[in-house]
């Protein structure tokens, strides 16, 4: 799926408050081009991508920080602008925007602010990369909990049975059926 993006990187503005603005893209193993700062982003359906958005003051203080988990696959089109905080699905006049990110994806979890944003760049940092550790992200960030507890991340590193395993229940399946001939347990039955 084709992702449309323009990306933001700019360090100095004179006789402003404002320092530096940053809007970037990534995954955890693609980036858009680097040199090109907008473009077209060809993305497989489910895979995942970010979106940070930072502002520094003229003292190199963090201002603003906006963290966005997003899925691509999606039925309508969405957008991540700089006219606002706000997913927007209408028809906006791309030119008129300094950053932006549109395309069919869902945002799964939107970090918003210092407090939200920075927390979930650091879950998002040691986290796996999976949907599931994204749904997790989403799931703990607004009631103010700092960590993802341990139960729900060992929950998501649990093996879980698949389709093609052999069930071990009950008696007359072939592995009990197996365990108790005399040639495997070495003398005879009873």
């Amino acid at each position: 799926m084709t992702i449309q993006y323009r990306q933001q990187c700019d360090r100095t503005r004179s006789n402003s408050n404002r320092r530096a603005d940053y809007f970037y893209l990534r995954c955890k193993d693609r980036s858009p081009y680097s040199t090109n700062l907008e473009g077209e982003w060809e993305l497989p359906e489910n895979h995942l991508f970010t979106c940070y958005r930072a502002r520094y003051d003229r003292y190199e203080h963090l201002r603003v920080v906006n963290f966005f988990i997003c899925k691509v696959g999606s039925q309508e089109k969405n957008i991540i602008s700089s006219n606002s905080t706000r997913f927007d699905t209408d028809e906006t006049e791309l030119s008129n925007l300094v950053y932006y990110v549109t395309g069919n994806f869902n945002i799964i979890v939107a970090g918003i602010g210092l407090t939200y944003g920075r927390r979930l760049m650091e879950w998002w940092k040691v986290g796996d990369g999976s949907i599931a550790y994204a749904e997790l992200c989403a799931k703990y960030l607004k009631p103010r909990i700092m960590q993802i507890p341990q139960f729900e991340l060992d929950q998501l590193t649990e093996l879980k049975p698949q389709p093609t395993d052999a069930v071990l229940g009950g008696e007359d399946n072939a592995f009990q059926k197996w365990l108790s001939t005399a040639a495997v347990l070495g003398g005879k039955k009873d």
